[in-house]
């Protein structure tokens, strides 16, 4: 999974490959590294940049090393971290329409990008999450749980982990707007139709179609919100 540093402080070159794994999902919070040992004798460097690498990364917050066990990938709290943000989002309905217009941007080659990149295993993570979300929704669910996990999976099938990190980033700023969308009778089970569209299309690999799908999603989430709002106001 690593490859060989080539550069003169090596710990820094295993540092940024690890954290590469993780913002791109390869590493998952939970996983165990493999030991100084292995990964010294796989790299073949010393033991003692390998475990650097580990306490630079312990600093940062990405692994937890646990005594006698091992060291596994650390569960980041974006809510923590980004709490100030998502209130100042969240109480501003005009900062809300900024962000969707923002993710216009983003998520359109966000699933341009899985169209064109997505694994056979990633599509399918996103085809279980729809799945999961039509049997839940029927229920009583509002179903934005399913949308996070949604644009989530589509990130990750990206592989660019500038995007991961930005989707990571603003998901929970979202939650209000979803909420307001959600509240129209019948809105989850159209968001789930218009989820199935932009689907078919990066599983069929038709990166155009994707971002189409995408934009028309985005497009239908902003007017329902301006609707909304005109109601608040």
């Amino acid at each position: 999974m690593l490859q060989q540093p080539q550069r003169k402080r090596l710990y820094e070159d295993i540092v940024n490959q690890i954290i590469s794994l993780i913002n791109e999902g390869k590493l998952k919070p939970g996983d165990r590294l493999p030991s100084e040992r292995e990964l010294a004798s796989e790299l073949k460097i010393s033991r003692n940049s390998v475990r650097e690498a580990f306490r630079t990364l312990e600093l940062r917050g990405n692994v937890e090393i646990r005594p006698g066990d091992g060291v596994f990938v650390k569960k980041i709290d974006f809510d923590k971290i980004l709490t100030p943000f998502s209130e100042i989002i969240s109480g501003d309905a005009k900062l809300v329409l900024d962000l969707l217009e923002a993710r216009d941007v983003i998520e359109v080659e966000i699933a341009r990008l899985a169209a064109l990149y997505g694994t056979k295993e990633e599509i399918k993570e996103i085809k279980e999450i729809l799945e999961e979300a039509e049997k839940e929704i029927p229920k009583g669910s509002d179903g934005i749980e399913y949308d996070n996990e949604f644009h989530m999976a589509i990130a990750r099938a990206t592989h660019n982990s500038v995007y991961i990190i930005i989707i990571n980033l603003i998901k929970d700023s979202l939650i209000k707007s979803k909420k307001m969308t959600e509240s129209v009778e019948g809105q989850p089970i159209r968001t789930i139709a218009d989820h199935w569209e932009i689907y078919d299309a990066i599983a069929e690999g038709n990166a155009e179609k994707a971002g189409k799908m995408m934009r028309n999603h985005l497009n239908k989430t902003k007017k329902n919100i301006i609707k909304i709002i005109g109601r608040q106001d």
